[in-house]
């Protein structure tokens, strides 16, 4: 970072509290609503939904990908609370059968 990005990022009205930082662009929407955490829906980790519906527990480099990267062009839902990915059942069901139409598909 520049020294004038920092420069301009810090408070400039004479006190030493904290830095005033810029507003970050809020991301798009995604086109796709069906792929959505419902608010109440009862949240767990990744891996542990995984495991619920599949049997096996995934690598958690594989669950950050998934997360982050997507599979067959699908990113994962999640949420990251106290710094872990969270996704709902429904969610992670939702996206496997979005996935698994589309892989049968090519």
């Amino acid at each position: 970072m520049s020294a004038a990005t920092q420069a301009s990022l810090l408070n400039t009205d004479g006190d030493d509290s904290c830095p005033v930082v810029d507003p970050v662009d809020a991301p798009a929407e995604p086109d796709d609503l069906s792929l959505q955490i419902a608010p109440g829906d009862k949240l767990f980790p990744v891996a542990t939904a995984f495991e619920e519906r599949t049997g096996n527990r995934p690598h958690p480099t594989t669950t950050c990908r998934l997360c982050r990267k997507g599979s067959a062009g699908i990113l994962l839902p999640s949420l990251i609370v106290n710094g872990r990915r969270m996704t709902s059942l429904e969610a992670l069901d939702q996206w496997l059968r979005d996935v698994t139409a589309i892989r049968n598909a090519s």
